[in-house]
């Protein structure tokens, strides 16, 4: 026998021990309070109590417990083939790792932010299948798109600023290697998801605008960082100790949130741009973006299930509840 939640049944550790201090402590509050009533007298000549039935009762008791807890833990044997088929749509998450995300306007950084926001956004549309691709002055697709969460999961948490070797911020190869992921593939049912600060602009991506509006590909941007106050960027030196990124002329590296240009980019999709702070991720309106796409059926195939047995221990259980209420515990005339 297996069960599909074997973790109820380690309450039997404090369960059990509670049950039996407990019939203890009552039969001794039980005694007490007879002898308030009787006295020094014997308490067998003025209790009619059968013993050996209270004991048995207290065993049914037990039993319909044990029962309780292995219907809870679900127990199961053997499988049934089902047929399944799975439907969602296709996302991209086009994510910037140029040091620019280092900038800590957002807290705790730019970057620790938008892989916040990741595990959100695919923890919370479990229907959905995602790809991830990481760019600075080049891009790589990281992972491919996927229903494995954990593989996403495990590339969310690795991905930092030395993923990519080449400086700078180009989104046209960005997108040029999203839509490579699609396979020029057009339909309402994908959508790019970049999330960038949109500094350091490299490239020119008028094209891949245009070539994604063929495609009715939406882009989805997320601004990540203030449009209004450049920030500095913080990195780690030898030592692991935090100091400010300068140039070649000794002078503190700012950076700010490109909003103009990233507006452009998603309205020229006919997609959707916001600003995702600590105190505002956006992460409701960005999934009711993506939940007002047309699901795509992906795959179709059949699942093995796992056959409940649950319905027996709980029948047990009333039938010896039942046992229970039915049986008194005075003595036979």
């Amino acid at each position: 026998m297996n069960f599909l939640y074997p973790e109820i049944l380690w309450n039997f550790l404090w369960v059990l021990p509670l049950y039996f201090v407990l019939i203890f402590y009552s039969a001794l509050k039980r005694k007490k309070l007879i002898k308030l009533i009787i006295g020094s007298r014997d308490l067998k000549e003025y209790v009619n109590v059968s013993f050996g039935k209270r004991n048995f009762r207290h065993v049914l008791l037990f039993l319909a417990i044990v029962l309780a807890f292995v219907t809870a833990a679900r127990p199961y044997w053997g499988y049934q083939l089902l047929p399944y088929t799975s439907s969602g749509r296709d996302m991209l998450i086009v994510l910037d790792v140029s040091k620019s995300m280092l900038s800590r306007d957002v807290a705790p950084s730019r970057l620790d932010h938008a892989k916040f926001l990741m595990r959100e956004l695919i923890a919370n549309t479990p229907g959905d299948r995602y790809g991830i691709i990481a760019f600075a002055g080049r891009a790589f697709l990281e992972c491919p798109i996927t229903e494995d969460r954990t593989s996403l999961f495990s590339i969310i948490n690795e991905i930092n600023t030395s993923s990519i070797p080449v400086g700078g911020t180009n989104i046209e190869r960005a997108l040029k290697q999203a839509i490579n992921a699609f396979k020029a593939a057009s339909g309402g049912y994908k959508a790019i998801i970049l999330i960038t600060d949109g500094d350091e602009l490299q490239g020119n991506s008028t094209d891949t605008i245009e070539q994604l509006k063929d495609l009715k590909i939406p882009l989805f941007v997320v601004g990540i960082g203030n449009p209004d106050a450049p920030a500095p960027i913080q990195i780690k030196d030898e030592k692991g100790n935090l100091i400010f990124l300068r140039d070649s002329a000794g002078e503190i590296v700012k950076t700010k949130l490109n909003e103009e240009l990233l507006k452009k980019f998603a309205f020229a999709t006919d997609g959707l741009y916001l600003r995702s702070t600590a105190t505002g991720s956006g992460i409701a309106e960005l999934e009711k973006r993506i939940s007002g796409l047309i699901p795509e059926k992906y795959s179709s195939n059949n699942i093995s299930r796992p056959l409940e047995r649950f319905q027996i221990p709980l029948l047990f259980a009333v039938v010896i509840l039942l046992f229970w209420f039915a049986i008194g515990e005075r003595k036979e005339k």
